[in-house]
């Protein structure tokens, strides 16, 4: 079961910061950063351009990705949709989507992006990705939402029985920056949670997954999974 408190903390904050968060696909993200005082300045003028690195790294491999995976009539679900960045993406090539976010403010962003043929392929759906599982679908977009949440058996239980590609990504416990800002909590501003790399790979691999492809992110990684065919 997951930290509701900790849920209800990270629902508060997407509220209020998707839509400033978003500008990091274009410039740079304005949010407000919560509970780190004088800090928060600093971190916003020497943190947030190498976040911005990162995002254009990443924004560009899930593109790819979608470019080389989705194809008309598919069923995607795009989990912790966001801005809505993929989810559109996603529509234009043709594909039905299930978007969902635990914010209704990344549901409204995500829906003001969207033309009326694309809402009408298009199913926006308030949730928690550990409340109930997807419904079956072709692939599942998961970015983002692991350096929210504490266990990665929601993942195992809720979207892998229901997809046979799984795109995602995480942040490293062991990787030394993961490590300061566990033990100085004040420097974890969006309250991250962090897996093992070992534990992830295995979990995948228990689960009748490969891992096709892994990019390293910042401080963790994307990795594309598919579902081992049997003969």
């Amino acid at each position: 079961m997951m930290n509701q408190e900790k849920i209800a903390k990270h629902k508060a904050y997407w509220e209020e910061n998707i839509a400033r968060f978003s500008g990091f696909y274009d410039e740079i993200s304005q949010e407000e950063l919560k509970g780190i005082g004088l800090l928060a300045p600093l971190y916003k003028k020497f943190i947030f351009p190498l976040e911005k690195e990162q995002m254009t790294k990443r924004n560009l491999f899930i593109l790819e990705y979608i470019d080389k995976n989705v194809s008309a009539g598919m069923l995607v679900a795009d989990i912790g949709c966001g801005s809505g960045l993929y989810t559109k993406t996603l529509l234009q090539k043709g594909a039905k989507v299930i978007a969902t976010d635990f914010a209704q403010a990344a549901l409204d962003l995500t829906k003001a992006k969207l033309n009326e043929e694309e809402l009408n392929r298009c199913q926006l759906i308030l949730q928690e990705i550990g409340s109930a599982p997807i419904p079956k679908v072709d692939l599942v977009l998961c970015i983002g939402v692991l350096p929210y949440i504490d266990n990665f058996n929601i993942v195992v239980k809720n979207l892998m029985p229901q997809t046979n590609k799984l795109l995602f990504n995480y942040l490293k416990s062991d990787n030394v920056f993961n490590i300061v800002r566990s033990v100085f909590s004040f420097l974890n501003v969006r309250n991250y949670s962090f897996f093992n790399s070992n534990f992830i790979k295995k979990t995948i691999e228990e689960n009748g997954f490969n891992i096709v492809q892994k990019l390293e992110l910042g401080t963790g990684e994307m990795l594309s999974t598919e579902r081992i065919k049997n003969d």
